[in-house]
């Protein structure tokens, strides 16, 4: 397993110095290994001349992907084209079941960028992997805003925290943190709230650990209430299968704004492998394995999706 780096600064948003980190190097925006490569930015079909009367207009998609090598600790960003702004951040790796957790998947503040971050944890693996970023761009939506909150500063072995929307918003899109040394916690969950009232996230430490300090963060995309705009979820089984996936599908008519996903099991004994919106454009998938320590115990996926009138 390669040399574990010690967490990076956030994109854009200074950090306490005690918290500070090295910025990663070596992970090229290229998509490499399992992940065909995309174009940064992908223009949705038919939106044309009529984008000005579009209920999200300006609607497209901008993907990275990570090397694919066995670095331990992988960093990636995507920016939105020139007059757009994220509402919604979705994130996958390739990683082997288990021994890789997601530490971030959020917007920075100013709603132009998105990035991810994902470590090794545990025994870690020799193997090559990468890491695959999504954000959902659209012109600036009606009485859009980030909202931020941050759980408090322990070393306690879970976190959770809640960004509530502002009255008279909409979560269209949310994300997640994990503050400390890479790999110390992954999320756990990123859920809205009901009636999208905001968003919950969720962090734990893996088996193993740690008398580290640190915290978790939750980040909420709001805007005016759109067209069409609902809550589609789909849950999987609960059983004690070492890893699951699950997609949502939004109405006939709706397309994906944003996509999140929630496991419900063992704290530290699950951890997320992804979350992100399909290449239709209508469909969100979540991804979750047991670590390497595994557990006897049932538990579920939930995936999420953040639907609305293009």
């Amino acid at each position: 397993m390669a040399t574990r780096t010690t967490r990076h600064p956030t994109l854009d948003r200074p950090r306490s110095p005690a918290l500070r980190r090295a910025a990663l190097a070596g992970c090229a925006a290229a998509a490499l290994g399992a992940l065909p490569a995309l174009p940064g930015a992908q223009a949705v079909p038919g939106l044309g001349a009529a984008a000005a009367q579009a209920a999200v207009p300006g609607r497209t998609v901008a993907t990275a992907a990570s090397a694919y090598d066995s670095s331990a600790v992988k960093q990636l960003s995507v920016t939105c084209p020139a007059g757009t702004k994220v509402i919604g951040v979705g994130a996958s790796h390739t990683g082997p079941a288990g021994r890789v957790v997601l530490d971030e998947v959020k917007p920075t503040p100013s709603l132009q960028m998105a990035g991810v971050v994902a470590a090794e944890v545990g025994p870690g693996t020799g193997a090559a992997w990468n890491v695959y970023l999504t954000a959902q761009c659209a012109a600036p939506l009606p009485g859009q805003v980030l909202v931020v909150r941050e759980s408090t500063l322990t070393s306690a072995a879970t976190r959770s925290v809640t960004a509530s929307c502002p009255s008279g918003t909409k979560l269209v899109g949310g994300g997640g943190q994990v503050n400390g040394t890479a790999g110390v916690a992954g999320l756990d969950e990123v859920t809205p709230l009901p009636q999208l009232a905001g968003v919950v996230a969720v962090a734990a430490e893996p088996p193993t650990g740690s008398a580290e300090s640190w915290y978790a963060g939750a980040y909420a995309i709001c805007a005016a209430p759109l067209p069409g705009q609902a809550l589609v979820t789909s849950s999987s089984p609960v059983s004690s299968s070492t890893s699951k996936e699950r997609t949502a599908t939004c109405p006939a008519g709706t397309v994906v704004l944003s996509a999140s996903a929630q496991v419900d099991g063992p704290a530290g004994e699950v951890v997320l492998a992804g979350f992100r919106p399909l290449s239709s454009g209508t469909k969100a998938r979540g991804w979750a394995a047991e670590t390497w320590a595994g557990t006897p115990d049932g538990w579920s996926l939930t995936t999420r999706a953040v639907c609305a009138a293009p």
